[in-house]
């Protein structure tokens, strides 16, 4: 259930799908036939229709009560039907030790609702921490609820590299199950062949000191398909077995920052999920042509990650929260949206880059959640993150929008139904209908979405331009939780949702929108 309490609900009335007398959504349970209430909604809407979601299906909804599992500790998937537990991630990035101030930031970041954090990075494979500077952060990260994913260099000698692995899990008994082998190889120009190189030595050496460990990579700098290529079944093949009969490797890594460092516009951003799932698909393809010729199933089977996101990895002009940059508004129902595809493609976890760098100061490498050097303030990406982490478990739902520029998420647990609605048009307010079955809408409204949830249930509300909505329905249908984000009524403002205030800033702690 989610943490957050449907307080921001105007009257119980509401919760029964009765209508308020002002200010009230509507729900309606559906009968086989008849109109849906339109309860609690505007007539009026802008219109601005479009095509649904690409991709998306109604096939495979699970039934009430699905278990809210997710990967488990023993192997891929095993875990039950639901996504991976450590979803939701972010890189450990910069303590005080490359001039940044991470090390009084882990409260904050526990606030984030985190559940795994590389320690990784180009600065980490260039110049490897200390055994003792690795410790700190294994630790912080383990003392705020999430799990280590830890980077080794592609420069350390194979013997290093297992002498890492021996002091952390064995002398020191960290147990870290994740790790990665060197950082962006295609950036610094590395062949392919390089990177299997450097792979096939330090892999079997690592594994030979703790054979439990699940090792990732290349990490590689965007989705470079020649690389893939070559490295999964290809002419560098990385996805056998070593002379021990261990696997290289159990998942496969890479990084993605869709805008560049140029001048790019507000509906590039809007289309760049569109761009990440091709990213994706692109890559479960290699997987899985990998996994068939090596015969790898089951826990067994290669899985992947997306190690470092952002929507651009060099701020333009003015990075400011209406704009397109790390600060933005924007970039935060992006994060969900990446976050979302996660869910949907069985990623063990999604990483955006990073906790706080270069002041919080909204420069060019500003790319943080968090803002500023003083009082931290969560950014719009911050509050997507939370609210995917801490609303958001058990199996991904397919659903549809009728309007491209509106994106939805759904899951769902033994717990509740949760749906996230993402307006990124920058002016159109839209009336809606959300249908919790892949029936037809009845409500008629400008904006249409479903959910292959199987409840027969619609909900009747209106959504402001940039911003988001969480609802949370229980198995049954009943709403529970709304929860709103908004640009003007949020961000700009430098408040955190309504119903995910607790211990965040606020307005009264220095805005500077």
């Amino acid at each position: 259930m989610s943490r957050f309490l449907p307080r921001w609900i105007n009257a119980a009335a509401c919760l029964l799908g009765v209508v308020a007398a002002s200010g009230c959504s509507g729900v309606k349970a559906l009968e086989d036939a008849g109109p849906s209430s339109d309860a609690g909604a505007a007539d009026a809407g802008a219109g601005d229709a479009g095509a649904g979601d690409a991709g998306q299906s109604d096939a495979g909804a699970a039934d009430a009560g699905a278990s809210d599992a997710g990967w488990g500790d023993a192997g891929w998937g095993d875990g039950g039907p639901g996504f991976s537990k450590y979803l939701v991630g972010q890189n450990a990035w910069m303590d005080r030790d490359y001039g940044g101030q991470l090390f009084k930031l882990w409260p904050r970041v526990q606030e984030s609702g985190v559940q795994m954090m590389r320690i990784g990075g180009n600065a980490y494979n260039n110049t490897p921490p200390s055994n003792a500077q690795y410790l700190e952060w294994i630790d912080a990260i383990r003392l705020i609820g999430a799990e280590p994913l830890v980077q080794v260099s592609s420069t350390l000698t194979p013997t290093a590299a297992a002498d890492l692995v021996r002091y952390v899990n064995l002398t020191m008994s960290r147990g870290v199950k994740f790790w990665s082998i060197g950082n962006e190889p295609d950036l610094a120009g590395l062949s392919a062949a390089t990177v299997a190189g450097y792979v096939k030595s330090h892999a079997p050496a690592m594994k030979a000191v703790d054979p439990s460990i699940r090792i990732f990579a290349p990490d590689s700098a965007w989705y470079n398909d020649a690389l893939f290529a070559a490295l999964l079944g290809g002419s560098a093949d990385i996805s056998g077995k070593d002379p021990s009969g261990r696997y290289y490797i159990d998942g496969v890594s890479f990084h993605r920052y869709p805008m560049g460092s140029a001048a790019y516009t507000r509906a590039a951003v809007v289309a760049a999920g569109a761009g990440f799932r091709s990213a994706i698909d692109a890559l479960l393809g290699r997987i899985a042509g990998a996994n068939t010729a090596k015969g790898r199933t089951g826990p067994a089977a290669l899985g992947w990650a997306l190690t470092e996101f952002n929507v651009t990895y060099k701020n333009f002009g003015t990075n400011a929260v209406d704009g397109v940059g790390t600060h933005s508004f924007l970039n935060g129902q992006l994060f969900a949206e990446v976050f979302a595809l996660g869910m949907e493609k069985n990623a063990l976890s999604v990483m955006p880059w990073s906790v706080h760098e270069s002041g919080g100061a909204r420069t060019a490498g500003d790319l943080g959640y968090l803002d500023n050097s003083t009082t931290f303030m969560p950014r719009s990406s911050f509050h997507h993150l939370r609210l995917i982490a801490e609303n958001f478990s058990g199996q991904w739902v397919p659903s549809t929008s009728s309007v491209a520029t509106v994106k939805i998420i759904a899951s769902r647990s033994s717990a509740q139904l949760a749906v996230m609605i993402l307006n990124e048009h920058d002016t159109n307010d839209y009336d809606f209908t959300l249908r919790l079955d892949v029936g037809p809408v009845l409500a008629t409204r400008p904006l249409e979405l479903t959910v292959a949830a199987g409840l027969k249930v619609e909900y009747a509300d209106r959504i402001p331009a940039q911003s988001t909505v969480v609802l949370a329905f229980t198995p049954a249908g009943t709403l529970v939780t709304r929860i709103r984000y908004g640009l003007e009524e949020h961000a700009r403002l430098c408040r955190p949702p309504a119903g995910a205030d607790a211990g965040l800033p606020s307005a009264d702690a220095g805005c500077v929108p």
